[in-house]
């Protein structure tokens, strides 16, 4: 629950945000619920949102990247139409736009 309002607050910064799941690093699978928890709200409260994530994405461990920009597409899946997704994961890294649209 913390880690909704600390992602929402406006004080949080870019580098606050990017730090967010790096006591996980050595557990694969806290750090995925963690990346899971942190982009819940953001992408929750406006897919906007969506260069956020990519920085928080892109901060994340190298092997842990496919699997956050995943889950950003499915966030933003029930919360925009098909156009608006493929213009917000345009934003993502080109390696990583199949996982946010989906497609892998």
């Amino acid at each position: 629950h913390s880690i909704n309002l600390m992602i929402l607050s406006d004080n949080y910064s870019d580098s606050n945000l990017a730090d967010t799941c790096k006591l996980y690093t050595g557990d694969q699978n806290e750090a995925k619920n963690c990346i899971s928890r942190a982009l819940a709200p953001l992408l929750g409260s406006s897919v906007d949102f969506i260069d956020r994530a990519a920085i928080f994405c892109n901060s994340q461990p190298k092997e842990l990247r496919q699997f956050c920009y995943t889950k950003v597409g499915q966030e933003i899946k029930p919360r925009a139409s098909v156009e608006k997704r493929t213009q917000l994961c345009e934003k993502v890294p080109a390696e990583f736009l199949n996982y946010c649209l989906l497609k892998n």
